[in-house]
């Protein structure tokens, strides 16, 4: 019978309690810890705890608490109820997870991985760091899109002559510059037609801020030191690209 209870969940002290009442029918606490062997505030803790899972009734009329006995048919009842709100709980979880699997999830989560290059290592990383940028391209449109400001061309000229002669028209540059690079695009470039530009006319482009795959390149060669930063996001740089795309479809 003690096995069969706890298969009901109940723990040690609640089967002797449940039982002291059941045989007594109506019992006060400290009865109940008389003969049970608990203790008086068990006794009282553990009677409230079987009152409220419905095993018993508790008399709080009289000035002395009593534990009330209820029929054994009144498990019964409790299982019963338990059922009911345990078949509540399924219909409402199957009704969830039909709308939770509607909740858009990214695919491409991840955590961003920001990379610093300060001026004396600057070159030094755009070369190493091309075949990574061009590898990632490759894998989206083949394209760098954003903004460029032209003296990354103006002081790093042997990088550009060897970035396209390197990247062999696989990859091609859709970037948005200022007027000042339009007579110097030619004379370090000369005929590369995998690199277009449109002129930002107002205001100046101070910072190159560029996407290339899942890959955004920040560099500020306007002012010392220069500096480079890499950023690895397919969500940022899949966001930056659009915004880019939408300005250069803008520019004549």
């Amino acid at each position: 019978m003690e096995d069969k209870l706890k298969g009901l969940d109940l723990t040690d002290n609640e089967i002797k309690v449940y039982l002291c009442v059941l045989e007594n029918t109506k019992i006060t606490p400290a009865l109940v810890a008389k003969k049970t062997g608990v203790t008086r505030p068990t006794a009282y803790s553990v009677g409230k705890s079987l009152a409220e899972k419905g095993f018993i009734e508790l008399d709080e009329l009289s000035p002395t608490l009593y534990f009330v006995a209820l029929p054994p048919e009144n498990i019964e009842k409790i299982i019963k109820k338990e059922k009911i709100e345990l078949e509540q709980k399924l219909s409402t979880v199957q009704s969830l997870i039909s709308e939770l699997v509607l909740v858009p999830r990214s695919k491409n989560y991840s955590i961003p991985k920001v990379k610093f290059i300060d001026e004396v290592n600057f070159e030094d990383f755009m070369y190493k760091q091309a075949p990574v940028w061009n590898k990632s391209g490759l894998e989206r449109d083949a394209t760098w899109w954003g903004f460029q400001d032209h003296t990354l061309l103006d002081k790093y000229p042997e990088w550009f002559k060897w970035y396209f002669n390197f990247s062999a028209g696989k990859i091609k540059s859709k970037l948005i510059t200022n007027l000042e690079e339009r007579p110097k695009m030619g004379e370090v470039l000369h005929e590369d037609y995998s690199r277009e530009a449109k002129y930002w006319g107002e205001g100046k482009i101070n910072v190159t801020h560029a996407v290339l795959g899942d890959h955004v390149m920040i560099a500020n060669t306007q002012t010392k030191p220069h500096y480079v930063v890499d950023i690895h996001d397919a969500v940022i740089a899949e966001s930056l690209r659009q915004i880019f795309k939408g300005f250069w479809e803008m520019l004549p």
